[in-house]
């Protein structure tokens, strides 16, 4: 009979075998299918120490504890091993072992600022994770997500606690990792943000932008500058006016608050996701966890969905989003177009509100925190009024697609997207599943390997963007390479809305949002910072939750005295 060591010696190479042959290449998240596997690789094991140690829970807890042991450590060093296809990437040890760094990171909404650390130190490529990494590489950048690129990687699947499914089977654009399967599915997304329909919502835009002035100016009623939150302001009205675009009803924020408080909700349902995209094995545990855990998460899935049955079961006011995506999808006559607004509702709703009150806020910040721009910005409006004035003998704003021509605004407005994007990280992509892999630069990536391009990142790169790199310059974009001491502006890495066939399709609505509304705001109203507030509190408060999620704004407002 073999001794006690020969037996555990034999379970610790079957341990490294099973690593060797299996999960190396497939790494499963099933608990059934592990704990079948190890039960049954250490049977034979558990067998002959029983007949070693003549008690049976001791057998078991040797058997699969030595194998456990050694799976782990036969993982642990491979990671770290120059066999690993991504050892010649540099970047910390931890990131190469687990991703439970990442993971913590994600939890304290700091990723934005550790991925940025990293590339300053480690360079242009660097490993995130022990099947991950990270490129500002631009010449790379069609390779991942051009045309020629890669699908979604795996962190889509990680993001997705529950998602509903259209009559087809297919779960919401924003989760398709399939090319095909997604460009099919973009198709009716295209024409719903097509030249016409963006007229649809423009309507509803201006009523929006209308009755954010309105109430502002009722604040500011007594002539006297008024402390408010602008990110609660801004944020209000983004929801109002996604209601209307996408749903075809206002929440009503801006004019009855959010008592229900359906806003701090959504904020608070993508911590858990955010968690979850970096330890997909944390998914299947999900129904065990205490329901303080996705006690958000759940309520605003059950808002989602009240949101769709309510569009689904009556005809909306005006032209909306999903008119206009119902019009360009095939739906079997008879049938519920619920199950297809369903699944895209929650990414209509963080799309439409979340990224553009961010956006917005930011755009506010800097004006306030930069007051020369603000000048400058109120200049361009009332220069732009008053040549409308004498044009045409009306005060009213121009034609929305003639502020794309404003240097100023657009100036202000990409330097706030260069320096803070909405998706600040995780562009991720990954070798699409019976690939094989995809050569990438010198590095090869095979399947279940994934890499990510950082905006945030890759926008405060001195190669791209140079002087004042991480500064809020919006000078940039007026200046040329032939400007006094040189100037960086490389556009094909200005990524904000990511680029590609996954690209960000509501981009042109968004650009008229800002636009808009920034002149409006600006046109009408005077803002400064309060007494002792600290400008950097801002930036710090913000956090990455895959789309940025922001703090409050403090700001005094006064209605403005024109030129």
């Amino acid at each position: 009979m073999p001794s006690m060591a020969q037996v555990l010696f034999a379970d610790a190479v079957l341990a490294v075998g099973s690593h060797y042959l299996w999960f190396r290449k497939y790494e499963p998240t099933s608990y059934r299918v592990i704990s079948a596997v190890i039960l049954l690789l250490t049977s034979p094991v558990t067998y002959t120490l029983l007949n070693v140690t003549g008690n049976a829970p001791t057998a078991i807890a040797l058997g699969v504890g030595t194998f456990m042991a050694a799976l782990f450590t036969s993982i642990i060093v491979y990671r770290l091993s120059p066999w690993h296809p991504l050892s010649s990437c540099p970047g910390p040890l931890i990131c190469k072992v687990t991703k439970m760094w990442t993971a913590y990171l994600a939890w304290t909404g700091k990723t934005h600022l550790y991925y940025l650390g990293l590339h300053e130190k480690y360079g242009r490529i660097v490993r995130i994770g022990p099947n991950d990494i990270s490129v500002t590489d631009k010449a790379l950048f069609p390779h991942i997500l051009g045309a020629q690129g890669m699908p979604k990687g795996p962190v889509w699947e990680n993001r997705r606690i529950v998602t509903a499914r259209d009559s087809r089977g297919h779960r919401s654009l924003h989760a398709v990792r399939d090319l095909k399967l997604h460009g099919e599915l973009r198709k009716p997304w295209n024409k719903a943000f097509g030249k016409e329909p963006l007229k649809d919502y423009e309507i509803a835009l201006v009523k929006n932008a209308a009755i954010l002035v309105e109430q502002l100016q009722d604040v500011c009623r007594d002539g006297e500058e008024v402390l408010i939150d602008g990110a609660q302001w801004l944020s209000y009205f983004s929801f109002d006016f996604m209601g209307d675009m996408v749903f075809g009803k206002s929440q009503k924020f801006l004019t009855e608050g959010d008592p229900n408080g359906v806003w701090d909700v959504m904020q608070e349902s993508l911590v858990f996701r955010t968690v979850a995209q970096h330890i997909p094995w944390i998914r299947p545990l999900v129904p065990f966890l205490p329901s303080s855990f996705l006690r958000a998460d759940t309520a605003f899935r059950k808002f989602a969905a009240s949101q769709a049955k309510a569009r689904a079961q009556s005809e909306p006011l005006s032209r909306d989003l999903f008119y206009h995506l119902i019009s360009n999808t095939e739906v079997e006559p008879g049938t519920s177009v619920l199950p297809l607004i369903m699944a895209d509702a929650v990414l209509a709703i963080f799309g439409g509100s979340d990224t553009s009150a961010t956006t917005f806020s930011n755009v506010l910040y800097y004006l306030v925190r930069y007051p020369e721009w603000q000048m400058k910005v109120r200049k361009e409006v009332d220069d732009a009024l008053r040549f409308v004035a004498e044009r045409n003998g009306s005060s009213a704003f121009p034609d929305l697609d003639e502020l794309a021509e404003w240097g100023v605004l657009n100036a202000v407005i990409n330097e706030t997207l260069r320096l803070q994007p909405g998706a600040p990280t995780l562009l991720q992509r990954g070798p699409a599943p019976g690939s094989g892999g995809k050569q990438l630069g010198n590095i090869f990536l095979p399947e279940g390997t994934t890499v990510q391009v950082p905006p945030y990142a890759v926008h405060r790169d001195s190669r791209y963007f140079y002087p004042r790199t991480k500064d809020f310059w919006p000078e940039r974009w007026f200046r040329g390479p032939e400007a006094e001491g040189g100037c960086v502006l490389d556009r094909s890495v200005f990524i904000p809305f990511s680029m590609g066939p996954a690209n960000c399709v509501g981009k042109p609505l968004a650009l008229k949002q800002l636009r808009y509304v920034v002149a409006v705001l600006v046109h009408n109203f005077e803002f400064r910072f309060p007494e002792g507030y600290d400008a950097a509190d801002w930036e710090s408060e913000m956090k990455d939750r895959f789309l940025m999620v922001k703090g409050e704004l403090p700001v005094l407002i006064n209605i403005s005295q024109g030129p």
